[in-house]
């Protein structure tokens, strides 16, 4: 999954998937401990 191809737009992209994953997997987390 990392492919850098030297465009700096991409990075930005990537790390805002990041998050929205991180997010995602934080409430899954959540859900799971009740």
């Amino acid at each position: 999954m990392s492919s850098q191809t030297g465009v700096t737009g991409s990075q930005e992209q990537d790390d805002f998937a990041i998050r929205r994953v991180a997010r995602l997997t934080l409430s899954v987390g959540r859900e799971a401990k009740r």
